[in-house]
């Protein structure tokens, strides 16, 4: 079976954080791999709606990270099973490429670094002022 996904993790340092910063950050994951989800449903090609319907965030949170998976094609744990999700996306030798994934991934990007980078300063900031540092 062919399928595409991202997996992401947060884990450097997580211990280190505040439950206050983990939590924004495990919103942050959650929020970004629903909103890919949501985008490449947008952009999927439609034709029986399977490929589309094999569109799932799967996110899940343990002590040592925050992990996310976006995927299509893919098992019973990322929906519906389809054979040609790369397919669409990337092209074949007989067939242009038709990206949906991708464009999803990267459209969300930049908001997904900067609410990282913005949880983590004011983490930083929090933890500073507790200990009395400016």
């Amino acid at each position: 079976m062919t399928k595409i996904s991202i997996r992401f993790e947060l884990k450097e340092a997580l211990s280190d954080l505040t439950p206050q910063t983990r939590e924004v950050l495990g919103a942050v994951v959650a929020r970004t791999a629903f909103a890919i989800e949501r985008r490449a449903k947008m952009r999927v090609p439609v034709d029986t709606g399977n490929l589309k319907n094999s569109i799932r965030a799967n996110v899940k949170e343990a002590r040592a990270a925050l992990r996310a998976e976006v995927g299509a094609g893919g098992s019973s744990d990322t929906g519906t099973a389809v054979e040609y999700a790369a397919y669409v996306e990337f092209g074949t030798s007989r067939k242009g490429a038709r990206p949906y994934f991708t464009p999803a991934v990267e459209e969300e990007r930049p908001f997904f670094e900067k609410a990282v980078g913005l949880a983590i300063e004011q983490g930083a900031k929090a933890a500073a002022s507790r200990k009395g540092i400016r």
